[in-house]
């Protein structure tokens, strides 16, 4: 389990084995946010202001584990409150970031009640 807790004085991300409360790593240096496993479970992501540092979880058991490695860095214009990430990583490793743009997009979203029975019905249209 990754997490990110300020029991330090400022946000770092650790890692719990589940269901273990007496063990944690802390894995981030310097602070770190935003924690997101790689598809294969192989890597750590996290954020750490506009970079987005790597662990691997080969080596957490270890005192000397590798330090993170930074991945790259980018304006991200969006800190997302509570449990919501503003990047994800997809299974073949690229990464899609939240940003935002200069000029307001309108966004509209149609809610479809009963849709069903919509279904069905612009199904019997149809033949």
């Amino acid at each position: 389990m990754a997490y990110v807790s300020d029991e330090s004085g400022r946000d770092e991300v650790y890692v719990r084995p589940y269901l273990r409360f007496d063990q944690k790593w802390t894995i981030s240096r310097n602070g770190g946010t935003e924690p997101v496993w790689s598809w294969d479970g192989k890597f750590l992501f996290y954020r750490r202001g506009n970079a987005i540092l790597s662990t691997p979880t080969e080596n957490w058991l270890s005192p000397d584990a590798v330090a993170p490695k930074e991945i790259f860095e980018k304006p991200f214009g969006v800190d997302p409150p509570g449990l919501l990430h503003s990047y994800d990583v997809s299974p073949d490793g690229r990464f899609i970031l939240a940003s935002h743009t200069e000029e307001p997009s309108l966004v509209q979203i149609n809610v479809v009640l009963n849709w069903f029975e919509e279904l069905e019905r612009l199904v019997a249209t149809e033949n």
